[in-house]
C-alpha cells in the first residue's frame, strides 16, 4: 500500500488522529516502516504501521488520561469500576450519539474487561478509551461516506476529499 492507501485504511478504522503535528509524525513512522520496501507497505507492514500509530497516540495522551483517572480514583487503589469509567468517558468527550455508539461502548468494555470483573486499572482504562475513540471515529467515518454517497459522490471521491481536507485542516 502507498502512503495514501495506508492512511485511508487507518482512517477507516478510526486510528488516524487529526492534528498537523500528529500527521507529520505519522508520516515519519510510515517512511521508517516502508524504507526497505520502496515506500510501500504489504499487509503485515501495514498492520505494524497501524500498531505504531496506536502506540504513538497512546503515549501522547498518557499524562492527560492519567490525571483524569487519578482524579476519579478516590481511594487511590489504582482501579476504577464501570460507573466512574463511564463518567470519565463522558468527561473525555466520548459520548455516544446514538444506540449504535452506546452498543459500541458496551462491546469495548467487554473486550477490555475480558475477565468480567468490572474493574479497570489505568492501562485497561487507556485501552478502553482508545478503543471507544477509534470505534466512534470509524462509525462516524462510515456515516459520512454513506451520507456522501446518497448525495451522489463515489466512494473514491469521498476518500480523496477527506484526505485533502485532513491535509489542509
Amino acid at each position: 500500500l502507498t502512503w495514501k492507501q495506508s492512511l485511508q485504511v487507518i482512517q477507516e478504522f478510526g486510528i488516524y488522529p487529526g492534528s498537523l503535528q500528529d500527521r507529520t509524525s505519522i508520516r515519519a513512522l510510515f517512511n521508517e516502516i516502508s524504507r526497505d520496501t520502496g515506500g510501500k507497505l504489504n499487509f503485515a507492514k501495514n498492520v505494524l504501521f497501524a500498531q505504531a500509530v496506536r502506540i504513538q497516540i497512546q503515549e501522547r495522551d498518557q499524562s492527560t488520561m492519567l490525571q483524569h483517572f487519578q482524579r476519579h480514583d478516590k481511594d487511590r487503589a489504582g482501579v476504577l469500576r464501570t460507573r466512574p469509567i463511564m463518567n470519565l468517558l463522558c468527561e473525555l468527550g466520548l459520548l455516544p450519539r446514538n444506540r449504535e455508539e452506546q452498543e459500541a461502548i458496551v462491546c469495548c468494555i467487554d473486550v477490555v474487561d475480558d475477565a468480567g470483573t468490572g474493574c479497570f486499572d489505568f492501562a485497561a482504562f487507556q485501552r478502553l478509551c482508545q478503543r471507544v475513540e477509534e470505534k466512534f471515529k470509524s462509525l462516524r467515518y462510515g456515516e459520512e461516506v454513506d451520507h456522501a454517497m446518497t448525495l451522489g459522490f463515489e466512494e473514491s471521491d469521498i476518500k480523496d476529499i477527506r484526505r485533502i481536507f485532513d491535509e489542509h485542516d
